[in-house]
Parts: structure tokens; sequence; C-alpha cells
């Protein structure tokens, strides 16, 4: 079980790192890779009071950019922090191959622990309460079954999520281990097999119950950032983004300034 300091020095390590490739990404973001919705150009400006084409660039831009940071966060979890911090071991390509994991019925498992007695733990990371639907769910619960009959060397199965509480999960979360809640979905009773831990339950789970790891975690994600400095570069970066994006609209501008929505449709539906 890593202590406090090394946990908060293996996830600062990561977080360091991790922050510098978003930086590497955002030096090398080309506006191509964004997708602007033209509908609802007009209904953006009103509800957040976007005054001019700089600012709903500056908008686009800084939710583009969100967008990343939080897929970028679930990968430096999954791949980083997880197997390198707390020793699961990941399923990667090459794991799975070597390992024999390949079947379907696997693709939903992201690590492995192994216990001593040779029998394993499978773990399906996911971010947050909204990161799984209905037909997911159901399709999770059905291989995680199978994995049941099948597979004797695997003693349970964890669906872990990163924040949050048991309070605050989806019935979707439910469903995976075979419960009903109102609506009678076909699913397998896995309630004995099958856990889903949530925000401090799982951190704790997966560092022998020490129940303030989310704590060295968190804390060690602010060393990281802050070793990072990103302000210090990020801002000129930044700055070129949003001048790059609100280019898209030179082409759609009105006498006054302001963008024609109906010309900038036209020049997204029209463009080879």
């Amino acid at each position: 079980m890593p202590t406090e300091e090394e946990v908060m020095e293996g996830v600062s390590h990561w977080s360091c790192w991790w922050a510098n490739q978003r930086l590497k990404k955002l030096q090398n973001l080309a506006t191509e890779t964004m997708s602007i919705n033209p509908y609802i150009l007009g209904f953006l400006s009103e509800y957040h009071a976007l005054e001019s084409p700089k600012d709903l660039a500056s908008h686009l831009a800084s939710f583009h950019l969100h967008i990343g940071h939080l897929t970028g966060f679930g990968k430096l979890v999954d791949e980083k922090i997880i197997p390198n911090v707390f020793g699961l071991i990941k399923l990667d390509k090459a794991t799975r191959r070597e390992r024999g994991l390949e079947d379907a019925r696997f693709d939903a498992i992201d690590h492995m622990l192994v216990h001593d007695d040779g029998e394993a733990t499978l773990f399906s990371q996911k971010s947050s309460k909204w990161t799984i639907q209905l037909s997911q769910a159901k399709e999770m619960n059905a291989a995680f079954f199978e994995i049941q009959q099948k597979d004797e060397w695997v003693r349970s199965i964890v669906v872990g999520i990163t924040y949050g509480n048991s309070g605050d999960m989806t019935d979707k979360y439910d469903i995976i281990r075979g419960i009903n809640r109102g609506a009678n979905h076909e699913v397998y009773d896995l309630r004995d097999y099958v856990q889903s831990l949530v925000g401090r339950d799982f951190w704790a789970f997966i560092n022998n119950g020490q129940q303030e790891t989310h704590l060295w975690v968190h804390r060690g994600f602010e060393r990281g950032i802050a070793d990072a400095r990103l302000h210090e570069r990020s801002q000129a970066l930044l700055q070129e983004f949003q001048e790059a994006v609100a280019e898209l609209f030179a082409g759609s501008l009105n006498i006054d300034g302001s963008i024609n929505h109906s010309l900038f449709l036209e020049l997204v539906n029209t463009r080879q």
C-alpha cells in the first residue's frame, strides 16, 4: 500500500507530465479540429451574454479545450495514475493479448489486481455518473455475467467511478449489477459479484482501505499542476487560439461587425 507521500509524489509526477502534454496540445491545436454548430450561435450569444464575435470565439475556444481537459484527465487516471501509483495492471492491447483477455466480454475491463492466491479482481473505470448510458449498462451486465460463468479465476468485478458519492449515481450503475429501479430491464443479478465504488470509496479500495487516499490524490494533483507553472506559458497560446477561432467568422460578418448567422451557416454547409 503506498503511503501518503508516495501517493502524492506519484500523482504529482504524472499530473505535471499531463499538464505539459495539455500545453503541447494547445500549441499544436488547429481550428479545423473544432466543430461549430451554426444553428445555435444566436442562442449561445443570448444565453451567455456574448456581445461580440471575439466574445463568442473566446467562449467556443474555452469550451473546446474544456472537453479535451476532461477526456485527458480520464486518460491520466486510467493510464498513468492507477497503474503507476497504485500498482494495478492496465489492460492495454499487449497485456490483453498476453493474458488471453481479448474476448469481447473483457472489453469494458480496464485494470486488474492479482491476489496472492492467483485470483483477480477486475476493474471497469468510469469518470463520473454520466459516463454510461442504458444500453452500455445492459451490455456490461451481460458481459460480466459471462465472465462469472466462464472465468473462475476472477474473484469479483469493481466498477470504479473517480468522483462523486453512492447516493448521487444514476440507475445505470445499479443496472450493471442487475438491480432494477422502476422499469424492468432484462438483466442478471450480479449483486454478490459486481460492486460500484464511487469517489472516496473507490480510491480507498485500491489502496487497501485507506480512507484518506482521495485527498492524497487531490493534493498530489494540485502539487503537479503548480510544478508545471502553466499560467506563465499558457496565456499567449490561449490568445492565439482564440484569435484563430475568431477568424472562422471573418467571412460572415455584418457591416456593424456582428456575426451574420445565416451567412455562417451557408459557409459551413457548402464549404468544400
